[in-house]
């Protein structure tokens, strides 16, 4: 078996990429816990102005 290591740069990157994220968004974190099965990805915006499910006036709809 070999194993590749990805810096953190390439790292982010890939969440970016996995994520569909638009050129507004950078990945700056991942956190990854395997024992928990969850991982945890730390964004920064840098476009206008966001919305919020409460104030999104598209009102779209958001799994529970």
């Amino acid at each position: 078996m070999s194993l590749y290591f990805v810096g953190m740069k390439d790292l982010n990157q890939h969440y970016r990429r996995l994520l569909a994220l638009s050129d507004e968004w950078k990945v700056v974190d991942v956190d990854l816990d395997l024992n928990a099965n969850r991982v945890i990805v730390a964004l920064e915006h840098s476009g206008g102005k966001l919305l919020s499910a409460e104030t999104d006036p598209r009102k779209i709809p958001h799994p529970e």
